[in-house]
């Protein structure tokens, strides 16, 4: 994209973030596609129509949309499937071998990993195990295989729903670093005393992906944490960990998950492109409700190893795809493979007409509405906003500054637990800006963040909030 002279047309799987769209906009490297998409895209035009929210999401502050979106619906506000990502699971069929109930609060966890730990030659002998036992595995500080779930009802029950950002906004509509809550400092030190009694591996805060997968489809964990317990291990003989009781009983919701899947840098058209409207007109039938699904998930009738879909018909005898069986086969693994991704959407209301919902999906809808959504007491998430150029690059510059510090200093007491020294920083970190406080104006950000909310989406107050250099540098 440096690079004038080498531009290519269109980037089909862009995935550029905010300060991408915005930078590349400003050097004119990208063109606004707002009107081609109301002249020459008729799928997109009726997505936009059926859920006008993914357009507002879409347009900066000036009117202007900069690239074409990616949009999986599955479920909406708090039964969107990514209103928790980092799911917690528990192995049933060793609660059921040693007699054990399915735990509800912190203390009765604890006793669940300890008496998993005390009893591990027994375990490997019952189911066949090689190598150690591992009362609870995860991968600290890595999206859906952070365990920072069993620390929600810690405190003041906001826990850590964004480990990106370590946000979340209060009842009081504040946004707060989650790092420096009671609730936060409590739940880790209640981790580091999980650690110090051997029921954390101690991998936990160095293992890939690939040695976390072997281990877990090798047995061994009594506990662990994923997107999809498949992608760990099995289904039978796992089931969800309910949200735990400690101080209180709450599931906070990912920022941004009650639209589900939303990316809107996905695909861009260059100032390279000598017929705009002709490619428009190409990408446009990527968003026809037959072929997303096929682009997001893999296709059928190819003459390959797997695939995604058979076709069948839906109730009214039209053409539908249909899900095939995965099997043993890792879904996230199987997808990758076949699908194309790009710009596309589909949307909650294509199930049982165009596709069927995955089943995947489906058990971890199932499990949400059933088991999180009750404890969802949470009133606010922070929602998906396109901030303009110099609140994006304000916030770009504080995120990777207290990001790697929070989590290089989350894992250290962990391992090690705290000292009142370390705690400082933890408590002076940020600080948010209220309607209250005086002499303080407002970014632009927080006017374009009630506009998102009137224009249909769900109704958030937005708030900035800065990094008080001064005191938590000390």
């Amino acid at each position: 994209m440096a690079n004038a002279k080498t531009l290519p047309e269109f980037v089909f799987n862009a995935g550029f973030s905010d300060t991408d769209l915005l930078k590349y906009a400003k050097q004119g490297a990208i063109i606004p596609l707002e009107d081609y998409i109301d002249n020459y895209m008729p799928n997109l035009l009726k997505v936009f129509e059926q859920a006008p929210e993914y357009r507002t999401m879409c347009t900066d502050e000036n009117g202007h949309i900069w690239a074409l979106p990616w949009i999986e619906q599955l479920g909406y506000e708090k039964t969107a499937i990514q209103t928790v990502g980092y799911m917690s699971y528990i192995n049933t069929a060793w609660l059921n071998f040693l007699g054990l109930e399915m735990p509800t609060t912190v203390d009765e966890f604890e006793a669940v990993l300890i008496a998993f730990r005390d009893n591990a030659d027994a375990i490997k002998a019952e189911f066949g195990i090689d190598g150690s036992i591992i009362p609870m595995s995860c991968i600290m500080n890595d999206g859906d295989q952070d365990p920072c779930i069993l620390i929600n009802g810690f405190g003041e029950g906001i826990g850590d729903p964004d480990r990106g950002r370590h946000i979340a906004v209060n009842d009081d509509r504040q946004v707060v670093c989650t790092a420096s809550q009671e609730g936060f400092k409590k739940g880790i030190a209640w981790l580091h005393e999980l650690y110090a009694q051997g029921l954390i591996d101690p991998d936990a805060f160095t293992q890939e992906w690939s040695t976390y997968v072997a281990k877990g489809k090798s047995g061994r964990y009594g506990c662990c944490f994923s997107w999809d317990i498949a992608n760990i291990a099995t289904l039978e003989g796992w089931a969800p960990l309910p949200a735990l009781t400690a101080d209180v009983r709450n599931i906070t919701p990912a920022n941004g998950s009650y639209t589900s899947g939303f990316d809107r840098g996905r695909c861009v058209i260059t100032a390279a492109a000598a017929n705009p409207a002709l490619i428009c007109v190409w990408l446009d039938q990527m968003y026809d409700p037959f072929q997303s699904p096929q682009n997001n998930w893999g296709t059928y009738g190819e003459d390959d190893d797997f695939d995604i879909f058979v076709l069948g018909e839906n109730a009214d005898g039209e053409p539908m795809l249909q899900h095939a069986p995965l099997g043993d086969a890792s879904p996230v693994e199987v997808r990758e493979a076949e699908s194309v991704n790009g710009p596309l959407a589909i949307l909650d209301s294509y199930y049982g007409v165009y596709v069927t919902c995955p089943d995947d999906a489906q058990y971890r809808l199932d499990w949400i509405k059933d088991l999180y959504t009750p404890d969802m007491n949470s009133k606010y998430i922070f929602p998906n906003v396109f901030m303009n150029a110099d609140d994006t690059k304000t916030i770009s510059n504080l995120q990777a500054d207290i990001s790697t510090r929070i989590n290089t200093a989350k894992s250290d007491w962990v391992m090690n637990g705290f000292t009142e020294i370390i705690l400082r920083f933890s408590r002076n970190i940020w600080m948010p800006i209220t309607p209250d406080k005086k002499g303080v104006s407002f970014p632009s950000f927080f006017r374009r963040g009630v506009r998102c909310a009137n224009a249909g989406r769900p109704a958030h107050v937005i708030y900035f909030f800065i990094f008080n250099k001064s005191r938590g540098s000390k």
